[in-house]
């Protein structure tokens, strides 16, 4: 009877979660962006997050304490409360979301769209290749197409992650596990790991395709899965050919330890055959024929090379840069860390263990066996499964220090993004295991309800860093349609004897998000010998006309006029900066559409 009671209690929370949630979503979409937005959280209506957050707690709430269809009803309300978390751009009526690297590839999907440039002339052509067909299909913008794709890949992401564990171990509370640590997205990082159009962060998110497919493979009595695992291991290097690299180095490492595992033998008790020297030597072969003469790949390893030999001590200084900004803000290392690393260094940690697990379990001794197989069970495959991925996982620790000591910080923290899906992947089965051991100690109702507080609060620290927002001292990264409509009209009207300047929102990253990089060299937007044409810190300090020597364009945005005066509290320009534009004789506003303002600056 209480049995029933409890599942007829569940059945009424799921449908109050799911028509809460829909409530909650249709608010957000009936409240639509109208101009730049500092942050998606703040701006987004409060309805909408206490949705989110009802259909987690319930869903927490009934998985772990049901079994079967229910349990499946709760994951799936989960998982469209964080699918609209990361769809939320789309239902706001963002028209793009994300400068810089964003801008560029939205202009390279926009030359293959037009056929200016093929598929093979682009080192990374997936992310584009996508986002031009799926405009073609649907017949919407090029903007918006983008983020269906960049939402799909995070839908992926969080598909493949439990699925991968669940490859490896079909342990209820373990799988559960890997659902919910999917959903932390532990490879943002605001930093080289994004939630926006950004190839690296997209091809991250597709490697728990790569290594569900992987465990599927190994585990398989038959070839089955080798055909799938090499289509999707080259869809990663079309993705990024980084990712190749690292992927390429994932089983390499894999078959030169089964070498040196064989000769050790009967210390480790291991299966002769690996199951992946053909398929290592096979994508090895399609990564020399598509990136292997890059000259991406070229200067990486140049630079880095370079850089280790000839500066080894200069590690961190990016960092220490940031972090100099940081207590200007009023911020600090210490909080930052927490906010954005703290869940990872603890999965890193819980990974540790396991690695150490299967390691031993592994081997013909007996040491502390009861102690690892708490963590790894004596089942042959899933230990040599788990033995083969920490494996995997050692080239990427050095490419994550080499990179480190050679303080080349966006790809030291383009690795550590490539590592967390394996992070999430074996840090789930060592919480689910953790779980597990509650329930042999802790009375079940009393170990449940511990289980569903843990799970949620994680999830609650997690989702304010999903996107990048004053919380963490970024900006939203929200481009609107005014600003490109701005852009796109000063262009249009520009005298070619004029260069750009502006404050913060770039001209030439703007440029190449609406005619494609190819249109016009970067610096060809600004005055000779500069890359970037940013006015001086507090220019209202100064005649800002005796900075020019010739006239220029000066490009102000909405974001502009947001970032440092409000978020960054006059970091490097205020609202007096602003003000003094429209007084200065000398400067004259040209064009205005409410989102963007363009000025002239006449030094005479």
């Amino acid at each position: 009877m209480i049995r029933w009671e409890l599942v007829k209690d569940a059945r009424i929370w799921l449908v109050g979660g799911n028509v809460v949630l829909a409530v909650g979503i249709i608010n957000a979409y009936l409240s639509p962006v109208t101009g730049y937005e500092p942050s998606i959280y703040t701006g987004t209506p409060l309805v909408f997050w206490i949705s989110v957050l009802f259909g987690l707690l319930v869903s927490t709430i009934v998985v772990f304490h049901l079994d079967g269809r229910l349990c499946n009803c709760g994951l799936a309300l989960a998982g469209l409360s964080m699918i609209s978390v990361v769809a939320l751009p789309l239902i706001r009526g963002y028209h793009y979301l994300g400068e810089n690297d964003a801008l560029t590839h939205l202009g390279y999907a926009r030359e293959l769209n037009t056929e200016i440039i093929a598929m093979n002339e682009l080192q990374y052509p997936a992310v584009h290749f996508l986002g031009s067909v799926l405009k073609d299909i649907i017949n919407i913008e090029l903007t918006h197409s983008l983020l269906i794709v960049l939402i799909t890949c995070v839908f992926v992401y969080f598909v493949f992650i439990p699925l991968t564990v669940r490859r490896i171990t079909s342990e209820k509370l373990v799988v559960v596990s890997g659902v919910f640590a999917g959903f932390l997205l532990l490879p943002i990082n605001h930093i080289s790991g994004h939630m926006q159009i950004h190839t690296t962060s997209q091809a991250v998110m597709f490697i728990p395709v790569v290594l569900y497919l992987f465990v599927a493979y190994y585990r398989a009595e038959t070839g089955v899965f080798f055909g799938p695992l090499l289509i999707a291991a080259s869809t990663l290097l079309l993705l990024h050919p980084q990712q190749g690299v690292h992927i390429l180095f994932f089983f390499g490492i894999m078959l030169f330890f089964h070498l040196i595992f064989r000769l050790l033998k009967p210390w480790f008790t291991i299966s002769e055959d690996p199951k992946i020297h053909y398929f290592t030597f096979i994508f090895a072969f399609a990564f020399w024929l598509w990136a292997g003469s890059g000259t991406g790949i070229e200067s990486i390893i140049q630079s880095l090379v370079t850089n280790l030999i000839l500066d080894p001590g200069a590690v961190g200084t990016d960092v220490a840069s940031r972090g100099l900004s940081l207590q200007e803000l009023g911020g600090s290392y210490e909080e930052i860390f927490i906010k954005l690393f703290l869940i990872p260094l603890l999965f890193c940690a819980l990974s540790a263990i396991i690695m150490a697990a299967a390691f031993f379990k592994n081997t013909c001794t007996d040491r502390a066996d009861r102690l690892w197989s708490l963590f790894v069970t004596n089942n042959r495959s899933e230990k040599e499964t788990i033995l083969y991925i920490s494996v995997g996982f050692l080239p990427l620790v050095g490419f994550f220090f080499a990179y480190l000591i050679a303080d080349m910080a966006q790809f030291y923290f383009r690795t550590y993004a490539t590592m967390m899906p394996i992070i999430t992947i074996l840090g789930a089965i060592v919480i689910g295991r953790t779980f597990q051991l509650f329930n042999r100690f802790v009375s079940v109702p009393k170990s449940h309800f511990l289980i569903t507080i843990i799970i949620f609060i994680i999830i609650l620290v997690s989702v304010p860093v999903i996107y990048s927002s004053p919380y963490i001292y970024e900006t939203s990264g929200h481009t609107t349609e005014a600003q490109m409509n701005g852009f796109d009209t000063a262009f249009q009207h520009e005298s070619e004897e004029i260069s750009f300047s502006n404050v913060r929102s770039s001209p030439s990253r703007y440029g190449s998000g609406l005619y494609g990089p190819s249109a016009r060299d970067r610096a060809d937007y600004y005055r000779e010998g500069e890359r970037s044409g940013n006015v001086p810190n507090r220019f209202a300090d100064q005649a800002l006309h005796d900075y020019f020597d010739n006239p220029s364009y000066l490009t102000i945005t909405e974001a502009d006029r947001v970032r440092d005066p409000v978020i960054w509290q006059g970091f490097r320009y205020s609202h007096e900066d602003f003000e003094y534009l429209d007084r200065d004789e000398h400067i004259n506003k040209i064009q205005s559409n409410g989102g963007f303002d363009l000025y002239f600056v006449d030094p005479k």
